[in-house]
């Protein structure tokens, strides 16, 4: 797994930062050009993985050296946030892309440092990479559709913060 997770995130790197200036960024109202035949589709869907890859592992690395520098306390963070924690993960979701998600997953699945409530919010409310092209075609419908996915995160979090047992104190896994 470590030889084939290195292989593929050397030829993500390869491919988004050397690649692309051979092969391009691809448009997002033509993207069905890049579809004509077999070998542009996995071109395309080669250099859109690269892509997620590449800005994943720099939302990893964020995170990590901002803890590193900081020396934040996570856990105890939203520990003391209460029912703020519900309305930060939904916050959270307001970021497009899904690194940030990713992440934020992490930090309930693996180091148990967020309350459920605030990873259902979050998980509710973000949009990930499908906000991106929404964006650039038309920014308004793309900020309606961030409100239209924030609102129910917030209430569906603040809903299961009061009312699951475990999700006020007890960061416990389904």
């Amino acid at each position: 797994f470590t030889i084939s997770g290195l292989l593929g995130t050397t030829l993500s790197f390869y491919l988004y930062f050397v690649g692309r200036h051979y092969i391009g960024h691809g448009e997002a109202g033509r993207v069905r050009d890049s579809f004509a035949n077999l070998y542009a589709t996995f071109q395309h869907a080669a250099m859109e993985t690269a892509m997620v890859t590449v800005w994943v592992i720099a939302g990893y690395l964020l995170y990590e050296y901002g803890l590193l520098i900081t020396g934040a306390d996570i856990q105890g963070l939203a520990a003391a946030a209460g029912v703020l924690a519900p309305i930060a993960g939904a916050a959270l979701g307001l970021i497009p892309g899904c690194a940030a998600h990713i992440v934020f997953a992490q930090l309930y699945a693996v180091e148990e440092a967020i309350p459920f409530s605030a990873l259902v919010a979050n998980a509710i409310s973000q949009d990930g990479d499908a906000l991106f092209p929404l964006l650039a075609i038309d920014m308004k419908a793309a900020i309606v559709a961030t409100i239209y996915t924030t609102i129910p995160g917030v209430i569906t979090g603040l809903l299961v913060y009061y009312f699951w047992p475990y999700a006020q104190f007890g960061f416990g896994v389904l």
